[in-house]
């Protein structure tokens, strides 16, 4: 390393050549890297869901659930497993340890250990459906396709051809159309002329299956020749279907016609979809991974510019999110402050160091962060929130080795060495200093990367960012740094440069109240130290009293999503009518842009830490989207809405703002265990009051929530095979009647394809009344009543089970109201929660943000000490001491008392990212400590005592730890004011350690050397001259 400066300066044609290939690789990764607005986060883990139609929770549970927990849990690495038991369908939530194992084999694990049970499971399972766990399924896109009165198979038409033009999209993954219903041959039967006429439900059935038929006839040779033999075939249209002849009574045939009308029509709709309350249905897009989603909507843009200008009148394509505009706005956020504080480090080392310097200096900033996103990119990592931060983080440090590299450069020039030689020995001989130094700071980030959980994955591109820029600007410091230095500066021999402004009063203030303040430090250590632990022990009474402690804030988007949750057994049309009374408020409200509506199912996800809904006639959601954010407004808004929505008694209408970091379904969860339903539903429901009555919880949901009631059919068997009725035939009529029931398809000229829905008259509107019309043919041919053979009740049961860990449990959760600490709201109800009188075998855990926080800080604290003996290591080796590293290290919790009250003063928490921000501190605030003693160690050598080794020291190395600080802080100052509740915590954290170990390094840390080494003991070994 020591020879590069030297071989950089003989061989400055290959160097300057060298530096333009890797900036222009830089710049090229800067223009093509994927973009998106928060990165990729790995969940590990699967989902299995099982349909079972007509099985009630209970039956699910018994039958399907048990078999599939017990061998799931088989399999190692398993963290838990969450299901949702319900009518007919079951949801097994698998979440996987995150280790060293192969994710995709895990997965594939899985579905080999429900696959061999399958011949265990209940035959008529109708499906069971697999999907890996991503973050990466998020909507790009979302849009809404409207018309008041256009018929739903017209408007499936247009929207399939969009869907072809977008699915053509090299970057597309995969395009959805939702809320269309499916367009069906609907045979409503008339079931008093069927009694009358004597015909069954299979009678139709089995006439419907014997004209539908497309079988080739085969083929006929006559001479030559040959010919293919056509038959009757499928049915042509509806009016084939109408006269199919399905019996006969007094002889005269009877048509299908004579008892049921045949229609088209649409399905059971169970998704009703509206964008600012008019009917729609939506088209969503999926990308692909590591594509540019910028490029990638302007494409889709041209697209829909097209679509739109070939649309009839009366129907609309409307944008209801587009991820690209958030992407849009927050990288090119975090590209204006990058250039702030570029523009602000730059300016403050021009008034420090002069201009021609401060050109040298200022050039590494650029190239160190260009050419290092060339090296981000091939790490597979991309343009977003956490990489771009990284970059204004390591803005203020990277330009820490060129400065020392040009000061010691100027000095040598000073001395009269010529421009060429000054570069080559100015350089070498800090070479070894700021190594270290680069080193002990990477040591600090690099832990970060090892983290293994979602935390740690989410903020994986912060460290590789700054590993990346740092080790960058080192090359170029011993490299191209002082090349230039070479080239350009020229200083007379004996000639003295002219100082700044800047460095005449720093002079002034050193040699003056600094050394004056210093003197009086070293002559009363005793007292400075004991004021110095006083203070820190404070600033630690300060955090845990006043601070606190959090995990992640909320997203700050200008968008937020409302649930309606109606009680079970609710049918669509209250739903439906929920929904008009929310939309109702929503119209009235001038800050909205707009809204989309989702009836009877979630609105598709369209952010990547927000967890949609399936389908449920019970549910309503809304994803509004507002003009603009304005943080005080949109909370009155919030408060606003709820308010509003608290006092409905139809619903629980819940306002759900999104979150940012990893993902969590609540930031408040209590998940409760016991074997006893109705007690755990009992249980449940008390804790949830409890929830609720907490200040600060809003949103409280449980899981658990709600009793239906349901229709029985108890079938008389005895009296039906008395009567010979099979039970089967009593099953399948019901279900035809009341719910309807496939039989066949129809095809028609252009080849589409309908399915033929055998059903009542009634249709969609089937009354308990209409089980008195329903009859079963017996095996004599006589027509029953339903009534004779069976009897109909009312009867109570679960409509959801849920399980943890195959465990019987309840999930009450919650969110965090603006204002409120989410660890101090948690721990307020688990006050309550020791003192609730729990039933025998029955407990609970906290779950939500608090265990994610308590991993997450723990894998943290993992690598913080991690981080803390590399960087010992380092130092160990450079000063061959133990004692000195120990001094070095005393520089931490005096920076820490600056961050502590910094986060006290702007009213943030302690949150992950003020946890990132306090270790890349230790690494920051080291070196500045490393150049302090360093510097001591040198002018001891030269004979001088340790007193007057420190005072010199202190005043020389001032103006390079000022400059350091002062360039850290200001390349942060523009993300920590404008970065939110995300960002501010660790910027302030970084500027308000700095800010006071800059003066607390200068003071405190040569009171600590002169305590710890005596004018007698061994001088420590010199391997650097920083």
């Amino acid at each position: 390393m020591k020879n590069l400066p030297k071989f950089s300066i003989d061989n400055y044609q290959f160097v300057l050549v060298l530096f333009l290939v890797l900036l222009v690789a830089g710049i090229h990764s800067f223009l093509t890297m994927p973009r998106s607005e928060d990165p990729p986060v790995v969940t590990p883990g699967a989902v299995v869901t099982v349909i079972y139609p007509g099985a009630s929770p209970m039956d699910m549970e018994e039958l399907v659930v048990t078999t599939i927990e017990e061998k799931i849990n088989e399999l190692e690495n398993i963290d838990n497993i969450a299901t949702i038991i319900s009518d007919g369908f079951a949801i097994f939530n698998i979440s996987f340890d995150y280790g060293n194992y192969d994710e995709d084999e895990k997965y594939n694990e899985v579905i080999r250990q429900v696959n061999n049970i399958r011949t265990d499971l209940p035959e008529d399972i109708r499906e069971i459906n697999f999907k890996k766990k991503t973050t990466t399924d998020t909507k790009i896109l979302q849009l809404a396709l409207a018309s008041e009165y256009m018929d739903f198979e017209q408007m499936d038409e247009y929207a399939e051809n969009l869907k072809g033009s977008l699915e053509e999209m090299d970057g597309i993954k995969s395009v959805e159309i939702l809320a269309v219903p499916e367009k069906q041959v609907k045979i409503a039967l008339r079931a008093d002329k069927m009694v009358n006429m004597g015909i069954t439900t299979d009678n139709i059935i089995n006439a419907i299956d014997a004209n539908n038929q497309n079988i080739p006839g085969g083929e006929l040779y006559a001479g030559r020749k040959s010919f293919n033999i056509k038959t009757s075939g499928s049915y042509k249209d509806l009016d084939e279907i109408r006269n199919t002849v399905v019996g006969s009574v007094q002889g005269k045939l009877v048509y299908l016609k004579d008892v049921a009308t045949v229609e088209f029509g649409y399905e059971n709709n169970n998704y009703l979809a509206r964008f600012n309350g008019k009917r729609c249905i939506f088209i969503t897009a999926e990308q692909k991974e590591n594509v540019n989603i910028l490029d990638l909507t302007d494409q889709i843009n041209a697209k829909t510019e097209t679509f739109k200008s070939n649309l009839p009148p009366g129907l609309r394509l409307e944008a209801v999110h587009s991820q690209a505009e958030s992407v849009r706005t927050s990288v090119n956020g975090f590209i204006i402050n990058l250039i702030q504080g570029i523009i602000l480090v730059g300016l403050f080392i021009f008034l420090a160091i002069g201009f021609k310097p401060s050109l040298v200096v200022m050039l590494a900033i650029p190239s160190s962060i260009l050419i290092g996103l060339g090296f981000v990119d091939l790490a597979g990592y991309g343009l977003q929130n956490i990489s771009i931060a990284a970059l204004v983080i390591a803005l203020g440090l990277l330009v820490d080795n060129s400065i020392v590299v040009t000061e010691n450069v100027e000095r040598y020039l000073q001395a009269g060495l010529p421009a060429r030689d000054a570069a080559i020995k100015g350089t070498s001989q800090v070479v070894s200093a700021i190594t270290s130094s680069t080193l002990t700071t990477l040591a600090a980030f690099i832990p970060i990367a090892m983290i293994k959980d979602s935390a740690g994955d989410f903020m994986k591109s912060l460290p590789v960012t700054v590993t990346a820029t740092l080790t960058v600007s080192l090359v170029i410091a011993i490299s191209v740094s002082p090349l230039l230095l070479s080239k350009f500066i020229r200083i007379k021999p004996g000639v003295k440069p002219k100082e700044q402004p800047l460095q005449k009063r720093l002079k002034k203030f050193i040699r003056g109240p600094f050394r004056k303040l210093l003197e009086y430090c070293l002559s009363q250590p005793k007292r400075v130290l004991f004021i110095t632990i006083v203070v820190f022990l404070s600033a630690i009474f300060v955090l845990f009293r006043f601070v606190g402690f959090s995990f992640f804030p909320k997203a700050e988007k200008p968008s937020f999503m409302i649930q309606a949750q109606l009680p079970q057994g609710a049918n669509l049309n209250e739903t439906n009518r929920v929904a008009s009374y929310v939309e109702a408020t929503l119209d009235t409200i001038p800050e909205i842009k707009h809204y989309a509506s989702n009836i009877g199912h979630g609105n598709p996800k369209v952010y990547y830490n927000y967890f949609p809904r399936d389908y449920a006639k019970n549910l309503a959601e809304f994803f509004v989207e507002l003009k603009e954010y304005n943080p005080e407004g949109v909370e009155a808004l919030l408060d606003s809405l709820r308010g509003a929505f608290s006092a409905y008694p139809a619903a629980d209408i819940r306002v759900k703002e999104f979150a940012q970091g990893v993902p969590i379904q609540y930031p408040v969860e209590v998940i409760i265990y016991g074997d006893n339903l109705d007690e755990l539903t009992r249980v449940s429901e008390e804790i949830k009051a409890i929830v609720q009555q907490q200040p600060g919880a809003v949103n409280v949901e449980n899981k658990l929530e709600g009793v239906r009631t349901d229709l029985f059919v108890h079938i008389n068997k005895n009296k039906a095979a008395l009567l010979g009725v099979p039970i089967s035939e009593i099953d399948k009529t019901v279900r035809i009647y009341m719910n309807g029931s496939s039989v066949s398809k129809f095809r028609n000229e252009e080849g589409k394809e309908y399915d033929m829905v055998l059903g009542s008259s009634a249709g969609n509107n089937a009354t308990f009344e209409d089980f008195g019309r329903i009859y079963v043919k017996s095996l004599s041919g006589e027509q029953i009543p339903l009534s004779q053979l069976a009897r109909i009740e009312f009867k109570k049961g679960p409509g959801v089970i849920t399980h943890y860990n195959s465990k019987r449990s309840a999930t009450i959760g919650a969110d965090v109201e603006k204002g409120y600490n989410t660890a101090e709201v948690t721990r307020a109800i688990e006050a309550q929660l020791k003192n609730y009188p729990f039933p025998s075998n029955f407990n609970y855990h906290l779950a939500g943000e608090i265990e994610a926080q308590g991993k997450s800080f723990s894998s943290l604290g993992a690598a913080a000490l991690i981080a803390f003996l590399m960087i010992l290591a380092i130092l160990v080796f450079q000063f061959h001491s133990f004692r000195q590293p120990f001094i070095i290290f005393a520089a931490v919790p005096m920076a820490l008392i600056g961050s502590f009250y910094a986060l006290f003063v702007t009213g943030y928490t302690f949150s992950f990212t003020a946890f990132v921000g306090a270790v890349a501190l230790l690494g920051i605030v080291i070196n500045d400590a490393i150049v302090l003693i360093d510097f001591t160690n040198e002018l001891r050598k030269e004979g001088k005592t340790v007193h007057q080794a420190l005072t010199e020291a202190a005043q020389v190395r001032f103006m390079p730890i000022l400059i350091t600080s002062f360039t850290t802080i200001g390349g942060l100052l523009p993300l920590t004011l404008q970065g939110g509740t995300f960002w501010g915590p660790m910027g302030w954290t970084i500027i308000g350690g700095l800010t006071l170990s800059t003066t607390l390094t200068l003071l405190i840390v040569p009171v600590l050397y002169k305590v710890l080494e005596k004018e007698n003991s061994k001088k420590p070994i010199k391997l650097s001259t920083k």
